[in-house]
Formats: structure tokens, C-alpha cells, sequence
């Protein structure tokens, strides 16, 4: 017979792991109440579109989750177990999430819990960390969260390590956009973990990992941007797929794929009809830049008050990532250390600013651009002693006066105004 589990264990089990817990609760909690006011989250019909595609529709970008869903449920798919899904995908990320911050808290001095608990919350509230993916339920970028996550499990095992180069291939097939933002989360850190790893044999094998994965991102990247108008079938053919996985929303993958938004194209006839070649890319990028800039100007205010109120709302604890990071540069002695603190320095304004170049959606670019300069500040802490005891005594200095709680109040419930 099979020994049941006591109610001592089961408690002694709640005790060990109720940091997880409460972070896992904190945020279900937190999304249901402020993110979306009590409201279920949903899939709307943008992001039902992403459902009704996959590779039969051609290779390329932007296909991925509706391959992955469709290879799942194939013809008993529909919307309320799309919903299900992506739901039940958030919620395993959120409790992937809450046992990797359980096991940076127990790095913590029980003398810094206080502020560190503090930082965590901070990570987990606001409208620019997780806010936007359950407030849009099943967009694409999510699975760059959960390719995130699996990133940084199996950066610490010696085998997983490998399947890292497949992460970056994965992100690039949700959509190549990741060479902004994730593809650069994992270099920065696989980088830092290769300037503290002490062992030459695990030394080779993360730059045996890290040279793969640039090489893979690179070469699917530039193929994408080069042919991926050519691999997929002729619009009026995929309006009708679409249609028959019962989406009629085609906006989206009209502007993606052919280069057309409400019916009319933006890009000219002699570009589409151009070889697959760089110099085509330089043309096609150029005309996506033009379109967006006409775009912004069509929505008007709501562009700039979205990209200026957010940055200048951001801006106290993006002050405080940049004074950790310039400190902890001009105290390394070693160069590549120096050069991956310089890396974290730059990378928020490069992943906004750029990302912002080809896109209107400026809550989307300000919560990458944010999420991924927090996360490097937390994996720093849990790699690094002194870097710990140096964020948390400088974020409980930081934290003390009464204006910075107000601020952090403010930070929490920012996502409860109409816009957002």
C-alpha cells in the first residue's frame, strides 16, 4: 500500500515553499482585480487570429503559437479552448515565475528580506512588467515570456544549456521583432554568466552555446526578413483559411505578411515585385517606417501620451537600474564584465526607441523595454552576493521616504487608468 503524505509534511511543504505561494497568489490576485477589474481575462478576436494560422498557411514568422495550438486541438479548437488554453498557459508561467523568485528571496540575508520582498513586488505590479498579457489575453508576445522562462531554467543545467540555441530560434519564429528584446535578454546573460563561470570546461560549453545561438538568430533573422513574403500562400488563399478556423480579423496578417493595412498597400508595386535580397529589406523597412510615422499621426495624442507619460512615470526606478549599473561597471576589473554592465545600460533605450521605429504600440515597447532591464537587475541578485547587498541597500535607501511609498502606490495602480 501505497504511504499517504501527513498533514505535517503537507504543512512542512507549504512552509518551505510559501514564498512561491504567495507570489504565485499575489499576481493571479493582482490580475484579476487591478489589471482587469474584475474581469475575465479574454481572448478577443486580434488574438483569436493568431489561433487560425499555422504552417499550412507557409513558413514564416508570426505562426508559431498557431502551430503549436493547432497541432494540440487541431479541428475541436475553437475559441473557448483557445481561451482555456491561454489561460492555463499564464497561470503556469506565473507559477514557473513565482518558484524562481523563491529562489533568489532564500539568497537574501534575512536582514534584507524586507526591501528585497519589496523589489519583487515592484517587479510584479505596474502596468509595464506582466500587465499587458493578461489584459490582452494570448497575444504573441506571451510566448516570449514562456521561452523566458525555460531560458533561464536551462541555462543552469548542463545539458538543458543546449536547447538554448532552439529558445532563440523559437522567439524568432513568434515573431523576428525578438532581435530587440529577448534574443537580447538571453545574450546579455549568457554573456554575465560566462564572465563569473571559474570552470574553463563550463567556460567552452556557454561559448559553444552562445556562438550557436548568435549564429542561428542571425541566419534566421536576415532568411525571414529576406524571404518570408515568398513562403507563404496568396492572401486571398489565407483569408480563407482564416476563415474556415472560424477568424475573420485579417488586419493584422495583412499589414504582417503582404504589406497591406485596410485594404490598401503601403508599400510599392516595384519593391514587392523585387528579388528577395538586401536591398529590398532596406526598401521594405523604410516604407514600414514611413507607414508607422503616418500611422502615429492619424492616432495622434494618445502616441505620444502613452510613450511620454510612461517614460516619464518609469523614469525614478529607470534612474535607479542605470545608478546600479554604471556602479557595477566602474567597479568590474574585468572587461567583459564591464562591457555586459555597458550592454544593461543601453538596452532599454535601444529596445524602446528601435522597436518604437515600427510600431505605434508604445505600451507594448515600454513594457519589453522595462521588463527585460528589471529581470537582468534580479538575475544579477541571484548570481551575486555583493550585487544583492548593493541593489537592496541602495532600493531600501531609495524606498524610505514617504514620497517614494506614495510613488509606489501610484506605480501598482497605474494600470487602473482608462488608457491602460
Amino acid at each position: 500500500m501505497k504511504k499517504r503524505k501527513s498533514p505535517l509534511m503537507s504543512a512542512f511543504f507549504l512552509q518551505r515553499h510559501r514564498f512561491a505561494l504567495f507570489f504565485f497568489l499575489f499576481l493571479v490576485v493582482y490580475h484579476v482585480v487591478v489589471v482587469n477589474r474584475f474581469q475575465i481575462w479574454k481572448i478577443d478576436d486580434i488574438a483569436y487570429s493568431f489561433y487560425a494560422v499555422d504552417y499550412s498557411f507557409g513558413f514564416a514568422t508570426k505562426l508559431l503559437p498557431g502551430a503549436i495550438y493547432n497541432g494540440l486541438f487541431g479541428k475541436h479548437g475553437s475559441e473557448l479552448i483557445a481561451n482555456v488554453f491561454e489561460t492555463a498557459l499564464i497561470l503556469l508561467f506565473f507559477f514557473g515565475l513565482s518558484v524562481l523568485l523563491e529562489k533568489l528571496l532564500k539568497r537574501v540575508d534575512l536582514t534584507q528580506r524586507t526591501p528585497a520582498l519589496s523589489l519583487l513586488l515592484l517587479y510584479l505590479t505596474g502596468a509595464y512588467t506582466f500587465s499587458i498579457f493578461t489584459k490582452t489575453l494570448a497575444m504573441l508576445d506571451a510566448y516570449w515570456l514562456y521561452f523566458s522562462l525555460a531560458f533561464f531554467l536551462f541555462l543552469e543545467h548542463k545539458w538543458l544549456r543546449f536547447l538554448i540555441p532552439a529558445l532563440y530560434l523559437a522567439s524568432i519564429l513568434v515573431h523576428y521583432s525578438a532581435i530587440l528584446n529577448y534574443i537580447v535578454l538571453f545574450s546579455i546573460l549568457l554573456l554575465y554568466r560566462l564572465s563569473i563561470e571559474s570552470d574553463k570546461k563550463e567556460k567552452k560549453c556557454l561559448i559553444a552555446v552562445f556562438a550557436i545561438s548568435m549564429a542561428v538568430s542571425a541566419a534566421a533573422a536576415i532568411f525571414f526578413l529576406l524571404n518570408e513574403s515568398k513562403l507563404i500562400c496568396s492572401i486571398d488563399e489565407f483569408h480563407e483559411k482564416m476563415n474556415a478556423r472560424g477568424s475573420d480579423y485579417y488586419l493584422y496578417y495583412d499589414y504582417a505578411f503582404f504589406d497591406i493595412f485596410e485594404g490598401k498597400s503601403f508599400i510599392p508595386d516595384s519593391v514587392k515585385a523585387m528579388s528577395p535580397s538586401f536591398l529590398k529589406m532596406i526598401y521594405t523597412v523604410y516604407y514600414r517606417f514611413i507607414f508607422n510615422l503616418s500611422l502615429s499621426k492619424e492616432i495622434g495624442f494618445f502616441v505620444p501620451l502613452a510613450f511620454f507619460g510612461g517614460l516619464t512615470f518609469l523614469s525614478p526606478i529607470l534612474y535607479f537600474f542605470f545608478k546600479i549599473y554604471r556602479s557595477l561597471m566602474t567597479q568590474a576589473k574585468q572587461k567583459l564584465k564591464r562591457f555586459v554592465y555597458f550592454l544593461m545600460i543601453v538596452q532599454f533605450p535601444f529596445t524602446l526607441f528601435v522597436g518604437m521605429i515600427f510600431s505605434v504600440d508604445a505600451n507594448r515597447w515600454m513594457t519589453h523595454a522595462f521588463l527585460i532591464s528589471f529581470t537582468m537587475l534580479l538575475a544579477l541578485m541571484f548570481y551575486d552576493e555583493d550585487t544583492r547587498t548593493l541593489v537592496l541597500k541602495r532600493f531600501q535607501a531609495f524606498s524610505e521616504p514617504s514620497y517614494s511609498k506614495i510613488y509606489f502606490l501610484a506605480y501598482a495602480t497605474f494600470g487602473l487608468l482608462p488608457y491602460f
